[in-house]
């Protein structure tokens, strides 16, 4: 089945509509199951919510998890899993629905980076109790703010469709505040200090109430008429990966398992880690766009992070490259990023 767009209960991020769904599904006292390359902004979402979250790793091959990973990681006191479908990459969710099932555990799918994507033929986010999904700067459907959940089950529904109506509407405020974030981030980012827990706790915790509000109906009008184009973006963004992997035969590069029903964030690529940096750096200076986007994000916020206990996406962090597929590149710049690569 596909979601209609109407069925979408529209928020003002991503992490928005996580913020309610936790609200909505969890205990004031709940343990949740986290992927430890979920994007950064879960961490503080999570504990603004009065939750504990459990990290799990990912498979060092795929940047994705396995049901194994999941089941592994978990102690018997979560009650609650968020499941993400990153880089557009489909888990296993039909396996890992019918564990949690079992062990009465509810699913949340982050389906922020896989908008359109299917397992089994089955459109994601539908799989779970409730879904998100994020509009924002440089996702699959980018408007630059918006975000939306999806339930199939009608009283969660309803009772997210309550809480979303509590939040403030969009505004000119909520933009100044969402663009200090981003420079005062992108700011530690590039620092020289080693440590930087300390301020990414301080500078989420400032602007963490910011971040949650709705959005008016001016918004929710435009971000429509770019999901209804949803299907000829997706084939746009499936047409350059195609290129990538057909095309890209440096023997010193991987190509990411292609799993049947994916779409396209990124196309990833593998190399050895020594070679991730100089490659990418290459390509920006032929003005090129790649990055090596998603670490594990646990290690911004937690001063005991322990690399050891994550070795899959550490490892996966460290040679992964993705190549962009939107609208900002066209078929001369694929070309470009190909021949560069292949020259290596």
């Amino acid at each position: 089945m596909k979601i209609n767009f109407f069925d979408l209960l529209i928020t003002g991020r991503g992490s928005t509509a996580l913020w309610v769904v936790l609200k909505v599904l969890c205990k004031r006292s709940a343990k949740v199951l986290v992927p430890v390359n979920i994007c950064e902004i879960v961490y503080p979402i999570i504990i603004d919510s009065g939750l504990t979250p459990v990290f799990y790793d990912v498979d060092s091959e795929s940047g994705i998890a396995t049901p194994e990973i999941i089941k592994d990681t978990y102690t018997g006191k979560e009650d609650v899993l968020i499941v993400l479908h990153q880089f557009g990459l489909p888990v296993e969710i039909d396996t890992i629905c019918t564990w949690a099932e079992s062990e009465n555990i509810l699913v949340i799918e982050d389906v922020c980076c896989a908008l359109g994507a299917t397992y089994k033929g089955q459109t994601l986010g539908t799989w779970g109790n409730a879904a998100i999904f994020s509009f924002g700067y440089s996702k699959i459907l980018e408007y630059g703010v918006g975000g939306a959940v999806y339930s199939r089950e009608r009283a969660i529904y309803k009772k997210i469709h309550a809480q979303i109506q509590q939040l403030p509407t969009y505004s000119k405020y909520h933009k100044l505040k969402d663009k200090e974030l981003q420079i005062r981030i992108h700011e530690l980012r590039r620092s020289i200090k080693v440590s930087k827990v300390k301020e990414y706790n301080e500078i989420y915790n400032h602007y963490i109430n910011y971040l949650l509000f709705k959005l008016g109906p001016e918004d929710i009008q435009r971000v429509s008429i770019l999901y209804h184009e949803l299907e000829k973006n997706l084939i746009a963004r499936s047409y350059f990966a195609n290129r990538y992997r057909k095309e890209i035969t440096n023997k010193r590069v991987r190509h990411v398992h292609e799993i049947y029903g994916q779409t396209y964030w990124r196309y990833n690529i593998l190399v050895k880690p020594e070679d991730q940096k100089p490659v990418i750096q290459g390509l920006m200076q032929n003005g090129l766009l790649a990055s090596k986007w998603y670490p594990p994000m646990v290690k911004f916020f937690d001063k005991s992070y322990d690399p050891l206990n994550f070795r899959g996406c550490e490892l996966f962090a460290s040679q992964v490259i993705n190549l962009f597929v939107d609208h900002r590149v066209d078929n001369s710049k694929v070309t470009r990023c190909i021949n560069y690569i292949n020259s290596l």
